[in-house]
């Protein structure tokens, strides 16, 4: 029953297809989600005041001058190549997508390189967005609109809107976090596909997102297998697995096939090879040499301590593993571990552990709490929330100290800023 007496519907007839009808309390959707958002980029304001002379910032920001300046992708002739290993840099096409270089070029044209961080605000925006629409679907049906239920339903929300990794990555020009937002987006439309009379529509665009990822950073493939099983477990609609397939893959095709046809012709392979640090950066930049000499523990380390909230929906896995039986509920999973293997398996193959590789992980995280809170009874079920909203700010808090202290490059642990002890 909602507040007003009256019971919810729940489900939505199209045609022969029964769709689940949407919880009473996403009436107001679109106005909290815009509040949040206007909260997230409030929260970033110092980062305009900062500079941008980290090594990766300064090439990306060279890159868009030149794409504006003689259209071609390449640090070649630039200022910053003597400063750069030539093995990896001194050559005629740069060796990652050009979409985030291209999405600077207007800064570039303005000059206002300090407001080109906005580019790096998208992606967590975008993450924000992904998780409520996915987590819309996620809650149970019916779901009474009572300002309890509402607390529920936007905490994970919260989470995201708060999380520090993104808060850490939106102060630089790194790709990573337009990355994690493109792939969080993509993943949003495939996973309302399955739900959706609009299926066409979301595969389609959700294909396109999933490209534009990939134009960013090709890391963004490794969520191939995640999206796969997205569109071949439709929730209601009729099972049309090769069209299915065609709507959401052939998009994405399209939008990146030009990058790999110049790449090809440039280099004769599709994935450059020569990109992990070599001696000439190692000696140079020992924050480089520390990056590639740690193991994937590292990455495990970082989570646990920074977003403590990763330890409980793990171990929730562990212990219910009919859960990952329901798509929906191993959607966060299947997405964290596949992201996790794949970049750990990068680092070890010589690329190196920097928490900002894992950045299109985070918004599963936070789907992970959807599912945590499934298993809530009744009985204390505002002291388990009230304990998850604690470590959300605790980790927003540990996050937002960053956005004024732009000379560090990696995300350290809780209280090391302080050097409480030799963390």
């Amino acid at each position: 029953m909602t507040d007003s007496g009256q019971t919810p519907p729940t489900a939505l007839e199209v045609g022969n297809l029964k769709i689940p009808a949407a919880p009473p309390l996403i009436r107001h959707f679109w106005a909290i989600l815009s509040l949040l958002l206007l909260f997230c980029a409030l929260w970033k304001i110092p980062t305009l005041a900062l500079s941008h002379q980290e090594p990766d910032e300064r090439i990306y920001w060279q890159l868009a001058n030149s794409l504006l300046t003689t259209g071609h992708y390449t640090l070649q002739g630039s200022d910053i190549l003597p400063y750069l290993s030539p093995n990896i840099y001194d050559r005629p096409v740069f060796c990652h997508p050009p979409l985030f270089a291209a999405l600077l070029t207007p800064f570039a044209y303005l000059k206002t390189q300090s407001f080109a961080v906005v580019v790096s605000w998208l992606g967590h925006f975008l993450c924000i967005l992904s998780v409520a629409l996915i987590g819309r679907r996620m809650v149970p049906n019916p779901f009474p609109a009572t300002g309890r239920n509402q607390l529920f339903f936007w905490l994970p929300v919260i989470g995201m809107t708060l999380d520090p990794f993104l808060i850490f990555l939106g102060r630089k020009l790194w790709i990573d976090g337009l990355l994690a937002g493109l792939c969080a987006t993509s993943m949003a439309f495939f996973f309302c596909a399955r739900y959706s009379p609009r299926r066409t529509i979301y595969l389609i665009a959700g294909g396109a997102l999933f490209g534009l990822a990939g134009l960013a950073k090709l890391p963004a493939l490794a969520l191939g297998p995640v999206i796969l099983f997205l569109i071949l477990t439709p929730e209601n609609a009729k099972r049309r697995p090769v069209r299915d397939l065609c709507l959401g893959f052939l998009p994405a095709l399209v939008v990146m096939l030009p990058w790999f046809i110049l790449f090809y012709r440039t280099y004769g392979v599709l994935i450059p090879g020569w990109t992990k640090p070599d001696d000439w950066t190692m000696q140079r930049y020992p924050m480089v040499r520390a990056a590639v000499e740690r193991t994937p523990l590292y990455y495990l380390g970082r989570l646990a301590a920074l977003q403590p909230v990763i330890l409980p929906c793990l171990v929730l896995y562990m212990v219910r593993p009919a859960l990952c039986k329901k798509a929906a509920s191993a959607l966060p999973l299947f997405w964290f571990l596949i992201i996790f293997l794949a970049i750990s398996y990068v680092g070890l193959a010589g690329q190196g552990f920097q928490m900002r590789f894992l950045a299109p992980l985070f918004p599963a995280i936070y789907l992970m709490v959807y599912v945590l809170m499934s298993g809530w009874g009744d009985s204390g079920r505002e002291t388990w929330a009230m304990l998850i909203l604690l470590v959300f700010i605790f980790a927003g808090i540990n996050g937002s100290l960053y956005l004024v202290l732009p000379q560090f490059d990696e995300i350290r642990l809780p209280f090391a800023l302080w050097n409480w002890s030799a963390l």
